[in-house]
């Protein structure tokens, strides 16, 4: 008789989190691995490199974020379980970089790891990392300096940043380049954008152009970009901001670039490895126990919406250890991302009483009370004491555990702007979580709409200003212009107080 497939599945998840599975810690990782550490510390190392050069490169705040998690497996055979689906079917991926609103994640296949999955992450970290331009950015400009980033190298005591990518230059070499024009128009709902490769001639010319402009070897160019960023800030649009900055008509930039592609030296920025050419970085080693395995790994299924899999393992880590928190809590987010609030909080109260010190899990139990709060419309009135302050205390206790929270600040200041009896403490919550998460439109616009309310009409103009530019997505730059409409006009305001 042949076994049924659900049963195959759970006897392969009890006998993964049963090995030897470790838990590495470092300054900025957290990272999780079954076997030995010394190639996942290898690779956790070049990853804190990276983020130390771009910090001392862009500051201290441009690599503030939620927590970084790494998962590394040892074969293809272990990591397909946890690939990112696509039309039903496992991504045929070494390795991903996925961001969630709590955590961003970072799978690899140690055993297949290559120079293109490194780059892969390298790329997609770099947006995290570039996120706080992303309202004024045009596409190209995102694209190309990630790219630029993405053959990050350590070489002895320096770190290079730009070496040439053989992938962009074949596609130059075989492909005519668009006009800057062209280029410059392309938006998140273009056709070039969302090819499923990310191999055309829009990503390739995108990241030359960012090359010429930051790494190719001309002072006054990256001079000139520095002034680039001030006007696109300033709010004039790509192709004003790029000829005055840049004192070249787009025409003249197209004979340069095209000069640029034909010497075809690419030459990369060489500086002093932040950290030391040896990366040697601060580590923390422990093993895990097989339930706390068992949330994780469900974790990360929960991350990429493969939650009947997420179930399964966090119901097994509720059966191996009942008296760990870790089964309730995995139980308690499934059934928040499954909009089950009242099911959400009796898990994850269970969690708390069990000893959880997961910030996730407090944010989500006060999220999930605010939201058994809600009116049918979906709106808040404002609550009694007793219900607001259970709220304000899960959220406090997540902010507690992880200050740079951004959603945690996010509804701990809507809760303290619907009971109104504390706007100081409102405007700085809903404050923080726009600064942290600046592309988060959500967050921006809630933020300009009490500024509004608590009659700061400049700084509300100023802080919907960023998400009303060029390089914001559609939708957020109608919303923002809608709101920035409806303020009264500055001119007019200060001749009244005249």
């Amino acid at each position: 008789m042949a076994v049924p497939q659900p049963a195959l599945a759970q006897a392969a998840e009890a006998e993964l989190v049963q090995r030897p599975w470790v838990e590495l810690r470092t300054p900025s990782f957290r990272a999780f691995a079954c076997g030995p550490t010394q190639e996942l510390l290898s690779v956790v190392a070049r990853l804190e490199q990276f983020r130390h050069t771009y910090s001392t490169l862009a500051g201290a705040q441009a690599v503030a974020s939620i927590p970084i998690l790494f998962f590394a497996f040892g074969d293809d055979r272990t990591f397909t379980p946890f690939k990112p689906l696509y039309e039903g079917q496992p991504k045929n991926v070494s390795g991903f970089f996925a961001r969630g609103l709590e955590a961003n994640f970072i799978c690899l296949d140690l055993g297949r790891a290559d120079r293109q999955t490194l780059e892969t992450i390298y790329h997609e970290y770099t947006h995290l990392l570039l996120r706080r331009n992303a309202h004024y950015w045009p596409l190209w400009l995102e694209e190309g300096m990630a790219d630029v980033y993405s053959t990050f190298e350590v070489n002895g005591a320096n770190v290079l940043i730009g070496k040439p990518s053989a992938k962009r230059l074949r596609v130059l070499a075989r492909e005519p380049m668009k006009p800057l024009a062209e280029l410059f128009a392309v938006k998140h709902d273009s056709p070039e954008y969302n090819e499923q490769e990310h191999q055309g001639i829009f990503y390739s010319q995108s990241w030359l152009l960012a090359h010429y402009l930051v790494v190719g070897g001309n002072p006054a160019l990256r001079t000139n970009f520095g002034h680039y960023n001030r006007l696109l800030r300033e709010g004039q649009n790509e192709t004003q901001a790029f000829t005055n900055a840049f004192r070249l008509s787009l025409a003249g930039m197209e004979r340069e670039l095209k000069n640029y592609l034909a010497q075809g030296k690419f030459e990369p920025i060489q500086i002093k490895a932040p950290l030391g050419g040896a990366a040697r970085i601060s580590s923390f080693t422990r093993p895990l126990a097989p339930a706390e395995t068992a949330f994780w790994l469900g974790r990360l299924l929960l991350q990429l919406r493969r939650a009947p899999e997420a179930q399964r393992y966090f119901e097994l880590a509720g059966r191996l250890d009942p008296r760990a928190p870790f089964g309730e809590e995995g139980l308690g987010l499934l059934a928040a991302e499954r909009g089950q609030a009242r099911q959400a909080v009796g898990h994850l109260e269970k969690a708390a009483r069990l000893g959880s010190t997961s910030f996730t899990a407090y944010y989500q139990l006060g999220r999930q009370r605010l939201e058994l709060a809600k009116n049918a419309d979906g709106s808040l009135s404002r609550l009694a004491v007793a219900e607001a302050e259970a709220i304000r205390g899960s959220l406090k206790k997540a902010l507690q555990l992880m200050p740079a929270c951004a959603p945690a600040h996010n509804r701990l200041g809507y809760l303290e702007m619907v009971q109104d009896a504390d706007p100081q403490a409102a405007e700085r919550h809903l404050q923080m979580a726009a600064q942290l998460e600046p592309d988060n439109c959500a967050y921006v616009l809630m933020l300009g709409r009490y500024l509004v309310r608590l009659g700061k009409v400049q700084k509300a103009r100023e802080t919907l200003l960023d998400m009303s530019r060029l390089g914001s997505h559609p939708k957020c730059q109608a919303q923002a212009k809608e709101l920035l409409a409806l303020l009264p006009d500055a001119s007019a305001q200060n001749s009244r107080r005249k």
